[in-house]
């Protein structure tokens, strides 16, 4: 496997270079295993598989504006007349859709998919969308209605290109300046980074910088800070070897694998400097598992269910 300080470099000449995004994101995945980012791989490998059913709330770059389109008949003499592409506001929706649908439209796909579909959308300057559940949106519309010579046929999001192509271009952005980061990061001296520097980068270059923790030789200061000395982090990634045979124990009773509490340790660690915080790497692997005991991808114990391994883990941490 090539350095991490090769993957950084490769991964910033792809984004530079408009390589597709998915070959850069896979050298993502790689940094993430290299350098134990456990944040780093996960959020790489949603972008590279999808959002859907992960259980992880949808970054905001994946959320373009669309506008939502009906297409219809109306019974006139002689025939029926067509009507398409008639833009709605989200308040001519039915009640119990319009706090769950608006102009936004929530991109789930693998982004290779996405990339597809910008070069669809090229071509006639859009692309459309399905809303979910449209057909009974439709039905209801129609009921609500009442008129059976006018009726609506159909109910989509109009996605445009340049819309699409924002999404992808704030990725592309996002791995630029992931590398940036890391290198600012970096001690002089070092030739590779540790999982800790990948860690406040990744935070940065993806979340704007909230949750970052620096550590420092200087204690932590300031309302909200998350500055930490180097021996306060010491102290603190102690404090979860103390609690982690004890969540383990009670863990593994709940019929949680192996596989999953590896993982789950590895997030403990990392957000070990959250102290009193819920830390974005465990915060995540709580929604992946949530998502996979929802979907039968995981199957634990009979007693078990994802609130009784999430209130395990709070409890451990001091937060329930």
């Amino acid at each position: 496997m090539a350095g991490a300080d090769v993957l950084l470099t490769q991964i910033r000449e792809d984004a530079l270079g408009g390589k597709p995004l998915a070959d850069a994101l896979r050298k993502v995945v790689a940094l993430g295993a290299e350098t134990g980012s456990v944040q780093l791989r996960q959020w790489a490998g949603l972008e590279l598989r999808s959002y859907k059913d992960s259980g992880v709330e949808l970054p905001a770059y994946r959320k373009p504006s669309a506008v939502i389109l009906v297409d219809g008949v109306v019974n006139v003499p002689g025939g029926i007349m067509k009507n398409t592409g008639r833009q709605i506001s989200p308040r001519s929706l039915p009640d119990f859709a319009r706090d769950k649908l608006d102009e936004y439209v929530p991109l789930l796909n693998p982004v290779a998919e996405i990339e597809s579909m910008l070069r669809q959308a090229e071509t006639n300057g859009a692309i459309n969308l399905s809303l979910p559940h449209s057909q009974d949106l439709v039905n209801v519309m129609n009921h609500e209605v009442g008129n059976p010579f006018q009726r609506i046929t159909s109910m989509y999001w109009s996605l445009a290109a340049p819309a699409i192509a924002g999404a992808l271009d704030q990725i592309r952005t996002a791995l630029v300046e992931l590398v940036a980061e890391v290198r600012t990061e970096m001690p002089a001296n070092a030739s590779e980074p540790t999982g800790e520097t990948v860690d406040r980068a990744f935070n940065i270059a993806i979340y704007g910088g909230n949750p970052h923790v620096n550590v420092t030789t200087a204690t932590a200061s300031g309302s909200g800070s998350h500055t930490v000395s180097a021996k306060s982090s010491i102290a603190n990634t102690h404090h979860v070897e103390t609690l982690w045979p004890a969540l383990c124990a009670e863990l593994t009773e709940l019929g949680l694998p192996g596989e999953e509490l590896e993982e789950l340790h590895g997030a403990l660690v990392s957000d070990a400097d959250y102290g009193n915080e819920l830390g974005p790497a465990t915060s995540s692997w709580l929604g992946r598992l949530s998502g996979k005991l929802a979907t039968g991808a995981l199957t634990v114990g009979s007693a078990a269910s994802s609130e009784a391994i999430s209130h395990a883990v709070l409890k451990a941490l001091g937060l329930a």
